[in-house]
C-alpha cells in the first residue's frame, strides 16, 4: 500500500502530540472538564466545573488511537453559537489530560478549584454499590454470603471449582493400565 506509511506516521505523531505535550487551557474559549459517561462512539457527557452537564464530541483525528473513560479529565472548546438543546453536542475535545499534565496544569494554577482534589478513579467511589437481582432465576449464579462485623458483604462462588462447557472432558483409558498391572 502506497499510504500506508504515511498513516502510521500520522498515527504515531498524534499519538506522541496527546502523550507528551502539556497543554494549557485558554482563558475564554477552553475548559477542563470530567468525563462522566460515553454516550456513543465519540460522544461523552462532561461534567464541568460549574456542576452543569454536557455532551461533548472527540474528533476524528483521536479515533481508534486515544481511549476515553469515566473519571479522565480533558480540555474542550466551545463553539461560536450557543444551543439550547440539552442534547446538543456543545464542545469538542481538544486535549486529553492524563497524570503528569494535570501535575503541570496544577503546578502552573491553570486547574479549576472545583476538581483540585480529584484524581482520576473518584467517579466509580461517589456511585454506590448496586444490589445483585434476580439471584434466584439464575441457579449457575448462586452465590454464599457471608457478611462481615463492618456490614461489608463478601461474595464466595458456591463451586469450588468451575467446569467449563466448552471443552470436551478427556477419557483416561484404564484398559491399557490394568493390562500391565496384571502382567506383572
Amino acid at each position: 500500500m502506497s499510504g500506508s506509511g504515511r498513516k502510521s506516521h500520522y498515527r504515531k505523531s498524534v499519538t506522541r502530540q496527546v502523550l507528551d505535550e502539556y497543554p494549557e487551557p485558554r482563558d475564554s474559549v477552553d475548559q477542563v472538564v470530567c468525563v462522566v459517561a460515553s454516550r456513543g462512539s465519540n460522544i461523552f457527557e462532561v461534567l464541568h466545573t460549574n456542576g452543569q452537564a454536557s455532551l461533548t464530541m472527540l474528533p476524528q483525528r483521536f479515533h481508534k488511537l486515544i481511549w476515553i473513560k469515566r473519571g479522565d479529565f480533558l480540555i474542550v472548546t466551545f463553539g461560536d453559537t450557543e444551543v439550547d438543546n440539552k442534547d446538543a453536542v456543545k464542545s469538542m475535545v481538544l486535549h486529553i489530560l492524563y497524570k503528569d499534565q494535570i501535575k503541570h496544569l496544577k503546578r502552573k494554577q491553570l486547574w479549576p478549584s472545583e476538581f483540585y482534589n480529584v484524581d482520576s478513579g473518584w467517579l466509580d467511589r461517589q456511585r454506590p454499590l448496586e444490589p445483585l437481582s434476580n439471584e434466584a432465576s439464575h441457579p449457575k449464579d448462586l452465590e454464599a454470603r457471608s457478611t462481615d462485623s463492618r456490614s461489608i458483604t463478601f461474595t464466595e462462588p458456591s463451586d469450588a471449582f468451575y467446569i467449563n462447557s466448552n471443552r470436551r472432558v478427556a477419557c483416561k483409558d484404564d484398559e491399557h493400565t490394568n493390562h500391565h498391572e496384571i502382567g506383572d
